[in-house]
């Protein structure tokens, strides 16, 4: 079991409950309403959670540049960094989430291959 479950329930889920229900009786609030934000509270974070970790997952196996410049010394010359299965130096490098992402997927855009990554 990974060792972050039980405080990411405990955030997740029983935080926001408790901290509503001693709203609800602090300020004789409707019980229906705070009822609804602790209930999609929870909801909306597992799906946020869900997609960055999904995509954090994905990437995983992929090596970083050092990794890739240790593994395969061949491909680093003076114009850059070569893609090892077809030798282009066309590689293109993307952010994970967008284009302003600090972590970065290097793939070739001559055949595809996913390379390295860096940011990480």
């Amino acid at each position: 079991m990974d060792p972050l479950f039980i405080p990411t329930i405990l955030l997740m889920y029983v935080l926001p409950l408790v901290i509503n229900l001693y709203i609800i009786k602090r300020t004789s609030g409707s019980l229906i309403a705070w009822g609804l934000v602790a209930f999609l509270f929870p909801i909306v974070s597992t799906i946020v959670c869900y997609f960055v970790s999904r995509v954090e997952l994905k990437y995983r196996h992929v090596v970083t540049v050092d990794k890739y410049l240790t593994d395969y010394p061949d491909v680093a010359s003076g114009h850059g960094i070569s893609c090892i299965k077809c030798g282009s130096l066309h590689i293109q490098s993307w952010g994970i989430s967008g284009g302003d992402d600090k972590k970065k997927i290097h793939s070739c855009n001559s055949c595809g291959d996913t390379l390295y990554k860096s940011g990480f």
